[in-house]
């Protein structure tokens, strides 16, 4: 039965425990690691290489006049220098005209918001894409014309979490890098986006359908929408194109009414007009500079207000500016304040050094005439240069200016769109420039303006001499020499000097080698002659002990030609075989290291005539070009078809990397290295491959740049990309060259992963504030979608799905509204989680997630924003994880934690219910077996009755003779007491007696003798008699009142309590208890010391009790100090043991204490816990039955008190009884 028991409460924790889910907790993320392959490579014996067939070699050379060539602009993005130096203006900033400024005084109003209730709606968009190359790559939001449709955007914001504000005509948006949610649906017009310091977004709006117009105040925590209409702003026909926030939490709003100042603390709005000193009420653009200055620009001039010193100047084209129509205004990083005007250019203004440079549009090289071109906006970008969105009327042209005013330098930027109503350009935190205007929204990615296009034509080949310049084999129309720096280009072809078109380029030791189809051009390094060589072999040449070595691709060997000499010879290298598609490179040891056909390496040593052969063969793909590198480390890099090889410098292993490992799975057509990583470029983009180093965690980093970075080449571009001495990447593709700016290998920023939301049962879910309720505090909310209203405290529900109501949270946090401590109910356990990677550029970003608490390990990378559906997940707690790539390194987990509720079955008062249940079970199931068990044993009880009974009555009658014979043993020691007390009075009595008898009858002699002569003898012996019979008299009572105590201790005790003098009733136990023990041994004696509190008084106690225990507690003192002073030890020094008993008695608090003390030879430790046990003696057998102590420990308890024991072994015993008072 208790095995059956035990099991079903086994069973039962178990189905506990197992519905619990703290398994698989804390499991780490997997680190970035390349998992590469490496194997051995062993070589064969040196073979001499073969020379043959020498032949005279003919050589025709060509004077050059390089600085005739003809030059045409090949780069337009370069940055150009300044037509003409700008104008510098002075000024002084104190003798600025100013008038006084109270805000206090200004014209107010009260105002207050209505109300709108907003329901998010997340829309899957997906990353940036490459839209179109013009000289630099542009992007758009994947699937962006079919969510925003094409419609116009009119302004854009960057907020505090590197979210993305979109403004359109077709509704508000925000966009994370994958996801755009909207906020607002209706047909608006929206000039300007700001943020305040709460993370709220501003809009000032026009209404299509209504012609209102105003402010909206989002608050995306909330979903509320707060509206400010023009009537309350009094602005009608007005509509607000810029506002700011200044440092004091004011709202700045420009209108062409004048100025309107928010107070948001004091809900008033206050007026700023011509009347009130604003110098027209016609305001364009606001700004903030770093004193808290507040600068406006309107029609007439700058207006700069100083709220601290209460003033307003005055800044005019009478004090320095071209003219007083003022529109933009910027700030630099210097600090100086950018304004753009209308009839002038710009101007720069530095207060603190008091100038202003004049940049009209000829001087920064604007195409557009004064009348027809229109400023956006300017940006400070934090590395010098100002950005200048403007667009050309004439011509509907949108472009960007980039003025750089410490070169006097300029750049322009061609955007894609060609025609249409621009909106507003955007800088954001990660370089990239949002341009909104009609219809399209394009984005310039980070490395817009440094990452450009140039030409237009087939390029075959690319190398730089040693001047920097780049020189472009430009298929069917000879070389372009581009000069970086100037953007132009010397053009170099059949007609100026060169054997004919070009097929290649190479530069070697100074020297330029042009491979034609008619044979080889060298240049000099002085770029004064062409050297031609005649037929030769069209292929790139290697230099080996001061000869030429051309690879003639169709037999697998080398022609070799000596410029000093004039010969002409074959090489072969092929042992006889031939090698149609060998390919070959020189270190930079001057070693030939080469790749044959059939994908076997060989090696020719530096000054060597041997040569030496791997027996690994790399790949079994067959290719005709397999790119090849040296880098500065000695490896040599060999590509064929998609796979990588890296041979080390001791050329004892090689490693491989191929598309599983994140190389683009294209064939590549070309290797590069720079500053020890490789470039490999392929026809899907470029692959960075850099080496273990600190910044990548000490494992290999593969950085692929594709088509999203704007990168595609044709096919047939084989082996023509390159790569300057400053790291400048040449990408041929696009019908030209894509100039890639070196990457910095730092340690990256780690882009910030969201939750953005989760799925029940495949339907997004939308949280709110508290538990999805919103409680109107102020005056009616209405419904943005409808026309539905609430009322001042009214509660509506802000979740718009079917199981909003099921589920609890305590709160919202971070910018998709998640749930904090969200709990769902056990039958919403299908679940999938959305996540994103916020903005951080173009492309796929890369995840791994983990549902703690349910999944074993991280998920394999993936692309995908979403989780796998997780079906029928059991109650517990859970955190999901996510987690993205960043370059080399993953974020920082982003985390949701949640619970799904135990259904009734499984929570915790179930168990209970039942482990009751199953207690009861249990009983029940026992109860039927014990009765039947107790009918088996009835029997055997019955017969076992009788004896246990007669047993009983046996141990009864043994207990009450032990009783009685513990008290007749204290009796006896009484009684001896007490004969031993009575003799001496009786003896007094007898005395006494006897001497009144012989005093009667000397009375008698004398009356005889004397007859009556003489009284005085009579009196005299009267008297002695007299005292006599009052001495007889006072024994007799003393023996009377002996004999009575006597009587009361021995007869049987009442149980009642009464007053008692305890400490006449210590004494008296004491005298009895020491002349027992002096009847037993005439030799024994003892020193007795009382002392007794004569405050104690009465005390309710049971006198014949308490006189036992007494007299137990002294007996047992008696018997020690004299069984102290018999013991050897003692005997030996007998002189110096006294047997010593002291008796105290005191009043504590509420208590009475009567210590009984000895200096006897105490009780040893191990038995000190025994004594008060029944029947535990220390004493000789027959000299004591055990029952003393423990009858008096009862004694003692019964009255309410206790009793303990202080003993030392060898020194004593004290024996405490505490009674209350």
């Amino acid at each position: 039965m208790n095995k059956i028991f035990v099991l079903l409460i086994i069973i039962c924790f178990s189905f506990a425990i197992n519905s619990c889910n703290e398994r698989n907790r804390n499991i780490p993320l997997p680190k970035y690691v390349i998992q590469s392959k490496t194997i051995a490579l062993h070589w064969s014996a040196p073979q001499k290489i073969r020379f043959y067939d020498t032949s005279k070699l003919i050589v025709t050379t060509k004077k050059l006049d390089f600085d005739a060539l003809p030059e045409e602009v090949y780069d337009s993005t370069v940055a150009q220098p300044f037509s003409k130096k700008p104008v510098v203006t002075h000024f002084n900033w104190d003798s600025l005209p100013r008038a006084a400024f109270n805000y206090n005084t200004l014209p107010s109003k009260p105002f207050h918001f209505k109300t709108y209730a907003v329901t998010p709606e997340i829309i899957k968009a997906g990353p940036l894409v490459f839209k179109q190359m013009t000289n630099q790559p542009f992007f758009e939001i994947t699937n962006a014309e079919d969510i925003i449709g094409k419609q116009q955007v009119d302004c854009t914001l960057e907020d505090k979490a590197g979210f993305i504000w979109i403004a359109s005509r077709n509704g508000l948006f925000r966009y994370d890098g994958e996801n755009l949610v909207r906020y607002l649906k209706a047909r608006l017009q929206i000039n300007s986006l700001r943020e305040d310091d709460k993370g709220q977004i501003w809009v000032s709006f026009f209404k299509y359908s209504s012609g209102e117009r105003g402010l909206f105040v989002l608050n995306t925590e909330k979903n509320v929408l707060q509206e400010l209409d023009a009537k309350q702003m009094q602005m009608e026909g007005s509509i607000p194109w810029d506002f700011a926030f200044d440092s004091y939490g004011k709202l700045w709003v420009e209108t062409h009414s004048g100025m309107r100042i928010i107070d948001l603390h004091k809900n008033v709005i206050k007026s700023f007009t011509v009347k009130q000193g604003l110098s027209a009420d016609t305001a364009r653009s606001l700004l903030q500079d770093e004193e808290k200055n507040m600068w406006i620009t309107t029609n007439n001039g700058l207006d700069i207000i100083n709220a601290k010193q209460n003033t307003i100047s005055y800044f005019k084209k009478e004090n320095g500016l071209p003219s007083d129509t003022t529109w933009r205004i910027a700030k630099d990083e210097e600090k100086r304040i950018w304004v753009d005007d209308a009839h002038g250019g710009l101007s720069v203004i530095d207060r603190h050094a008091g100038t202003i440079n004049h940049l009209d549009w000829t001087t920064t090289n604007f195409k557009p005439t004064l009348q027809t071109f229109y400023v956006y906006n300017m940006m400070d970008d934090g590395n010098g240069n100002m950005l200048v969105d403007y667009l050309d009327y004439s011509t509907r042209t949108h472009d960007l200016k980039i003025i750089n005013p410490k070169n006097n330098t300029t750049r322009e930027i061609r955007f894609p769109s060609e025609e249409g109503w621009i909106g507003s350009s955007l800088l954001d935190k990660n370089g990239q420039i949002w341009l909104s205007n009609y219809g399209n929204l394009e984005i310039l990615n980070k490395n817009g303006y440094d990452t450009h296009h140039a030409g237009n034509t087939n390029i075959t080949a690319l190398a730089e001499d040693a001047r920097n310049n780049i020189w472009i084999s430009d298929v069917g129309k000879g070389i372009k020499i581009l000069n970086p720096v100037t953007g132009k280009a010397k053009i170099l072809n059949k007609a100026a000097g060169l054997s004919n078109d070009t097929l290649g380029v190479k530069c070697i030791d100074g020297k330029i080698y042009v491979a034609t189809p008619s044979g080889l051009d060298i240049i000099d390094s002085g770029y004064t002659t062409i050297t031609y060589l005649g037929k030769m072999p069209t292929a790139y040449p290697v230099l080996h002990k001061g000869n030429i070595w051309l690879q003639n691709f169709r037999t697998g060997s080398f022609e070799a030609f000596n410029l000093e000499k004039k010969l002409r010879f074959h090489v072969d290298i092929s042992l006889g075989k031939q090698d149609e598609n060998l390919q070959q490179i020189q270190d930079k040891e001057a070693n030939i290291l080469l790749c044959t056909g059939s994908n076997v390496l060989g090696v020719i040593d530096s000054g060597s005539a041997y040569i030496r052969y791997t027996d690994t063969v790399l790949s079994a793909e067959s290719t005709v070009f397999k790119p090849m590198c040296s880098d500065t480390l000695g490896n040599t890099w060999i590509a064929i078809d998609t796979v990588l090889f890296k041979i080390n410098k001791r050329r004892d292993s090689v490693t491989m990397f191929s598309p599983q490992n994140g190389l683009f799975n294209s064939y590549i057509k070309s290797l590069n290295e720079y500053n020890g990583c490789i470039y490999s470029g392929t026809f899907a983009g470029v692959n960075i491959i850099t080496p273990p180093n600190p910044f990548t965690g000490n494992t290999w980093c593969i950085q692929s740049l594709g088509k999203n970075e704007g990168f595609s080449a044709n096919l047939g571009e084989f082996q023509n990309d390159g790569i300057s001495h400053n790291g400048i990447y040449w990408w041929v593709g696009n019908g030209g060259i894509t100039f890639l700016p070196p990457l910095q290998l730092n340690k990256p920023v780690l882009s910030k992963t969201y939750i953005t939301s989760v799925d029940v049962y495949n339907e997004p879910q939308h949280f709110s504030n508290k538990r999805g309720e919103y409680t109107v505090t102020g005056d009616t909310l209405w419904d943005a979608n409808t026309n539905n209203y609430y009322l001042k405290g009214q509660k509506l529900n802000m979740v718009s799905n079917a199981y909003g109501n099921k589920m609890k949270w305590d709160s919202i946090t971070g910018p998709y509204n998640m749930p904090v401590n969200l709990t769902m109910p056990y039958d919403m356990n299908n679940l999938q989680f959305h996540f994103v990677q916020s903005n951080e550029g173009t492309g796929d970003a890369e995840y791994r997630y983990y549902l703690e608490g349910y999944d074993s390990a991280w998920s394999e990378t993936t692309t995908n924003t979403s989780s796998r559906n997780y079906f029928e997940l059991p109650a517990g707690k859970y955190t999901f994880k996510v987690s993205s790539l960043n370059s080399y390194e993953w974020s920082k987990p982003a985390e949701f934690s949640f619970t799904i509720a135990s259904p009734w079955w499984k929570s915790w008062w179930a168990f209970v219910i039942y482990f009751v249940l199953i207690a009861l079970i249990y009983a029940a199931f026992r109860s039927f077996n014990l009765k039947r068990q107790n009918k088996l044993l009835e029997v055997k009880v019955n017969q076992r009755t009788a004896q246990l009974n007669q047993s009983l009555k046996e141990l009864k009658s043994t207990q009450a003779q032990l009783i009685q014979s513990e008290k007749m043993a204290s009796l006896g020691e009484l009684t001896a007491g007490i004969a031993h007390e009575i003799q001496n009075p009786l003896n007094f009595v007898n005395n006494f007696s006897e001497v009144n008898v012989e005093l009667i009858e000397e009375l008698k002699s004398e009356r005889s003798k004397v007859k009556h002569e003489n009284g005085e003898p009579e009196d005299e012996i009267l008297n002695d008699i007299e005292q006599n019979l009052q001495k007889i008299l006072h024994h007799g009572k003393r023996a009377d009142s002996i004999v009575k105590g006597m009587l009361q201790h021995s007869r049987a005790n009442s149980g009642k309590k009464e007053l008692t003098e305890i400490n006449a009733l210590v004494d008296e136990c004491v005298r009895l208890s020491y002349h027992g023990m002096r009847a037993k041994s005439k030799e024994f004696n003892a020193t007795i010391n009382i002392n007794l509190d004569e405050s104690i008084g009465r005390t309710d106690v049971v006198p014949q009790d308490i006189s036992r225990v007494l007299l137990n507690l002294l007996n047992n003192a008696f018997y020690a100090v004299d069984e102290k002073k018999k013991s050897p030890q003692s005997l030996k020094g007998s002189e110096g043991y006294e047997p010593t008993v002291s008796v105290c008695t005191k009043r504590l608090d509420g208590k009475v204490e009567i210590q009984v003390k000895d200096n006897g030879n105490g009780i040893s430790r191990n038995i000190v816990d025994k004594i008060f046990q029944p029947f535990f003696t220390t004493k000789p057998t027959g000299q004591g039955t055990g029952l003393g102590l423990s009858l008096s420990y009862d004694i003692v308890k019964a009255h309410g008190g206790e009793i303990k024991v202080e003993s030392k072994e060898g020194e004593g015993t004290a024996l405490i009884i505490q009674l209350p008072a």
